[in-house]
Parts: C-alpha cells; structure tokens; sequence
C-alpha cells in the first residue's frame, strides 16, 4: 500500500477532525460549561458533557473508523479502496456536523438546559450533508483508481485423486480482533450491570451488548471442510452453528484474495435467498469462491484457499461417480 493511499484515508478524517474543533474552539468563552450535548425525543436538550470533554466524542469516532478502513488495506482495490474512501469521509462529515450544531445550539446560553432545541429538518441535514460527500467521495474514488483492479486468480487445476478414493480437507480462518471486541463489549454489559443498575436503557442495553459480542464470536473463527459431501462451515470457537453446502449444489470453484470492505465489511454479509450473493468474511486474504445452482455465488474466507479449491474440483468433476472406501487428506 503506497503513502499516497494511505493519505486519500487520512486526509478526509483529518479536515473532519478539524472541522468539529473549529467552532469549539472558536466560541469557547461562549459556551457554557457544561454544554448539552444530546437532545431527547422532544428535541429539547437532555444530557451534557464537560466543555473540555466535547471533542473527545468526534475524535474517538474519527480515529475508530479510520482504524477499521486501513485494517486489510493493502489487499483493497476499486471496489475496497471506494468503500474506504466514502466510510472515512461520511463519519468525518457526520462528526463535523454534529459538532457545528452542539456548539451552535450553545453558544450565549449561561447553563445547558438553555441550549436551543433541535429541529426535524436540522437533523435531516446533519445526515443527508454526510451521505452526499460520502457519495461524492466514493464516486470520485472509483474513477481514480477505476484502473487499480485485483488481477484475474490463477486456475489451479483439480487435486489428483485415486479412482474411488475418499477426500477431505479442513482449513481455518480467524480475527483476533473482532473475538477482542466481543470481549470489550461484554466487559461493557458488565460495567453498565454494576455501575448504572439504574439507568432507564439497561433492558435494552445489555441484551444488545450480549448479542452483539455473540455475533462477533462466531465470526472470530471459522472451520471449513470439504469432502464428497460438500462444504461444511462451523462458526465460533466451539462450532455449535453449521452451514452445510451440498456437492450437488456446487457448479464450479476457485481460490480468490477477498478485501472485507468491498464485501460490505465482517461477518455474513448479503443473502443468498434475496441476493443471490452472499459473504462469510473472517479476514482478508485467501478465499473460497463458490458458484452456485440458480445463478447464487458464495465466498468464505479461509487459509489456504487454493488446496481447498483444488479438491473441489476433483471432487466436481467426478461426482457422477460412486464413491469408495479409501481415505486421503491433501491438506
């Protein structure tokens, strides 16, 4: 990944970064201390922050995301490098927005509960102002890079396989960080549990919280095998949720390098049943690209893609074929 992308990522949290600092910093003796910083269903101002805190928010936001574009960056091509381009630019945006209002619904007012209400069409700008430069952004990124295109995957030709012979094949796939996040997430449920018992989103929260921190267990760590029977995906670390793919639904396979963003991000993303698409994305890199009956497509990230594949395709090409009692294992 050359310095000159990495700036196209950093360049737009940086104007977004300052763009929220400009009017704090700008109205500060203005402002009262502490200033409102959240408005209820009301529109009226129901929860404050310290002054010296308010940019804490926008910048956590900023840094957070632009942490998650460069994650993987360097396998990101048209598609990938877009989705990164117009993420980064719509959360700076929308921090920057945000940040403008806050300050302007608090500036002259002596205490927060002065600050002015907010307004339904203000919110449908603070919104639809990010999504524009968002799409502005990405779209100028697909024409500059229309040209950075991810080079066609080399045909690797079907595993040799004894007539009648038995196969199979297991690999493995794995994300230290999202298993780390579902970690943060349950410490969070924890913390809220023993310090907040009070507070009135607790019955919302922390189911929230718990589910959320499940669904990033299982897509932590995946287990992929391949036999005559077809596919086998365990997800988690424990693999108590299966995904089996029968051989005779599988018309043709090939190892491909997959960018998660370019694929809508982690985890299961798309839908074979209402897209016809669908991705199972650990990490990037190495991946299993399976063409389906009906015209559906799956992708599965896993280590060693390309002997996946190749055993598939021996076992395709000769699934007419009765099966006998021999065992081997390529992998």
């Amino acid at each position: 990944m050359t310095a000159a992308w990495r700036w196209a990522l950093v360049a737009p949290a940086i104007v977004g970064l300052a763009t929220a600092a400009a009017p704090l910093l700008l109205y500060w003796p203005e402002l009262p201390d502490p200033i409102a910083v959240h408005w209820g269903i009301d529109f009226r101002p129901d929860g404050s922050l310290p002054k010296r805190a308010a940019l804490f928010p926008p910048a956590a936001l900023i840094g957070g995301i632009l942490l998650v574009a460069l994650l993987g960056s360097a396998r990101a091509y048209v598609a990938g490098r877009a989705a990164r381009v117009g993420l980064v630019t719509f959360v700076s945006a929308l921090a920057a927005t945000v940040s403008t209002t806050i300050v302007l619904r608090n500036v002259g007012r002596h205490v927060w509960t002065e600050a002015g209400s907010l307004t339904p069409d203000v919110l449908v700008l603070l919104i639809a102002l990010p999504l524009v430069l968002a799409a502005a952004a990405g779209l100028v990124a697909l024409r500059v890079w229309r040209a950075v295109r991810q080079p066609a995957p080399a045909s690797a030709p079907p595993w040799p396989l004894a007539a009648g012979a038995r196969a199979y094949w297991t690999g493995r796939a794995s994300n230290g960080w999202l298993l780390a996040l579902a970690g943060v997430l349950l410490a969070q449920a924890a913390v809220l549990q023993a310090a907040l018992p009070q507070l009135r989103l607790l019955p919302v929260l922390l189911p929230t919280l718990v589910f959320a921190a499940i669904a990033l267990e299982l897509f932590s760590r995946i287990r992929v095998t391949i036999d005559h029977r077809g596919v086998q995906i365990r997800y988690g670390h424990l693999g108590l949720w299966t995904k089996r793919i029968p051989l005779a639904r599988i018309v043709a396979v090939q190892a491909v390098d997959v960018d998660p963003l370019a694929h809508g991000g982690w985890g299961y993303r798309g839908s074979l049943l209402l897209f016809g698409k669908a991705s199972i994305v650990v990490r990037a890199g190495p991946t299993l690209e399976l063409d389906l009956t009906r015209g559906q497509r799956l992708y599965v990230t896993v280590d060693d893609a390309s002997t996946g594949a190749r055993l598939l395709k021996a076992l395709l090409e000769r699934q007419p074929a009765a099966h006998g009692a021999a065992e081997v294992n390529p992998g």
